[in-house]
C-alpha cells in the first residue's frame, strides 16, 4: 500500500510540473511573436535596443516628415537592430506618423517588431 502511495504521489507531482512547464513555453511563444509583451518584457534587455528618434530634416518642427521618410528611417534603424524607439514630441502629428509608419511595415511583414516610447 505504502509504493502504491509514494507512486501517485510521484506521478501527481510530475504531472503538475509538465504542465505548468507547457504553461511557461506557450507564454514564451506568445511574448516571442510580440503578444502580450509589456514595458517590463522589453526594457533592460539587450535584444531590444532603444534610440531616441525625431525624424525631423529641417531645423524647425513646423515641418513634419512624411510618413514615406519616417517608414525609410524605421527600415534603416530596424537593420541596424533597433526595436525600440523613444520620441519625445506627442503633441504634433510626428507621433502619430511614427505609429501609422510601424502598423503599415508590420502589414507588409508580419515578422516586422517595432515598439515605441511615448513622452
Amino acid at each position: 500500500m505504502k509504493s502504491v502511495k509514494t507512486i501517485f504521489i510521484v506521478a501527481c507531482a510530475l504531472l503538475i510540473s509538465v504542465s505548468c512547464e507547457q504553461d511557461k513555453t506557450k507564454k514564451e511563444t506568445q511574448n516571442q511573436k510580440g503578444y502580450n509583451l509589456t514595458a517590463k518584457d522589453i526594457l533592460g534587455k539587450p535584444e531590444y535596443l532603444a534610440i531616441s528618434y525625431g525624424g525631423y530634416r529641417t531645423k524647425t518642427r513646423n515641418e513634419q516628415p512624411t510618413l514615406e521618410q519616417i517608414k525609410e528611417d524605421i527600415k534603416i534603424l530596424a537593420a541596424m537592430n533597433i526595436k525600440v524607439l523613444r520620441t519625445y514630441n506627442t503633441k504634433l502629428r510626428h507621433a502619430t506618423t511614427v505609429l501609422e509608419a510601424i502598423r503599415e511595415l508590420k502589414q507588409e511583414d508580419p515578422s516586422f517588431e517595432m515598439y515605441v516610447m511615448l513622452g
